[in-house]
């Protein structure tokens, strides 16, 4: 805070104070996610079509992604994005099953990519290790080009997302999206748009979230709450995931992630006046697939927050939707709709009087077996 002016009320000269925006690196970190993006799509172009060189050269039918934490998420949006654009299938490995109890697996015909901000977990390079020396073709997607995951794959796409100093990985997230949105975009020539307006998506999502998450009452609302169901579907299952991450990392909420077709399955139950629902609505076919669960959920009595793309520029929500004013296609939809989510949990974090910087128990590398 510092003063605005001074007043003089009733014979005492009184210092009026004008409180300033909470600045934490987590935000600033958001906000420089245009940037980082267009800094990948530069100076990783010639990385990215190494790899989808490699990759069309292999010719490999099937994938494992290996990732923890923030970069499973990653890992679950590149299972969709390979299996629907390029008809690969696509397993998560259990990384457990390579570094502690030592399975040799048959590689043949494999494509094996890692994906971590650090690189530095062992028990990803053990796997991509093994992988690579029976045969696989191996690919690492990090910021960190030193790592010991960049060292195990053959070809390494860096993130370039720069440095972050808060715990919560905000930018480096989005631009392992960004990676696998450009990597599968050299390798399905059918799928035609302008990747580099995914910048400009970015930029008009953080305008817009910031204004949202100071109008609306979402902030309150979660705080007011003893947990919170996070709901994505498809592609943006991986940002329902990832949001839920965030709040609980940074805010010490109870989230839980589900796809909306999960949900009818049990968790739903919990619906209800107490327990708020943010849902990340995708555009396209699967829109039809949501929208049906968050009109049960609201019936049920849940407040439901609603992200989402809009059909036009024009296009505005009530005060519990976040409408962006844009469209951009169902596959990389999650680059700008994961945005608002992590604003939210930075400012639900100060709210409660948190550091979403350093969160308490958690390290920025994290070194699992």
């Amino acid at each position: 805070m510092r003063p605005l002016c001074g007043r003089t009320f009733h014979g005492k000269f009184i210092i009026l104070w004008r409180s300033e925006p909470s600045m934490t690196h987590m935000a600033d970190e958001v906000r420089e996610i245009p940037d980082a993006i267009d800094r990948l799509l530069s100076d990783g172009a010639d990385a990215i079509s190494e790899a989808a060189a490699a990759i069309l050269s292999a010719r490999p039918r099937w994938v494992m992604v290996v990732a923890r934490g923030t970069s499973d998420h990653a890992a679950l949006f590149a299972r969709y994005l390979l299996e629907v654009r390029l008809g690969l299938p696509v397993v998560m490995a259990a990384p457990s099953a390579q570094s502690i109890y030592q399975v040799a697996f048959d590689w043949t015909g494999s494509l094996v990519i890692g994906v971590s901000q650090s690189g530095a977990s062992p028990d990803l390079s053990c796997l991509t290790d093994a992988a690579r020396e029976g045969g696989a073709l191996t690919i690492a997607i990090t910021n960190s080009p030193d790592s010991l995951l960049a060292a195990s794959c053959e070809h390494v796409i860096e993130c370039h997302a720069g440095a972050e100093r808060s715990v919560a990985a905000t930018k480096s997230y989005v631009n392992s999206l960004v990676a696998l949105i450009a990597l599968v975009a050299a390798l399905d020539r059918t799928w035609s748009f302008d990747i580099r307006g995914l910048s400009s998506a970015a930029s008009t999502s953080i305008a817009a979230s910031e204004r949202w998450i100071e109008k609306s009452d979402l902030v309150g609302d979660l705080a007011r709450s003893p947990g919170v169901l996070v709901l994505g579907r498809g592609f943006n299952l991986a940002t329902a995931h990832e949001v839920a991450l965030k709040l609980i990392e940074t805010a010490g909420r109870l989230a839980l992630p589900y796809s909306t077709a999960d949900a009818e399955h049990g968790p739903l139950a919990l619906a209800g006046s107490d327990v708020p629902i943010i849902v990340f609505e995708p555009p396209g076919i699967m829109a039809g697939h949501v929208v049906p669960v968050v009109e049960k959920a609201a019936r049920a009595g849940s407040r439901v927050w609603s992200v989402k793309l809009s059909d036009s520029a024009g296009g505005s929500g009530g005060r519990d939707s976040l409408v962006l004013p844009f469209v951009v296609p169902d596959e990389v939809s999650p680059v700008p709709l994961v945005i608002p989510g992590q604003l939210a949990a930075e400012a639900l974090a100060r709210q409660l009087g948190l550091d979403p910087d350093s969160p308490a128990g958690l390290e920025k590398v994290t070194l699992t077996l």
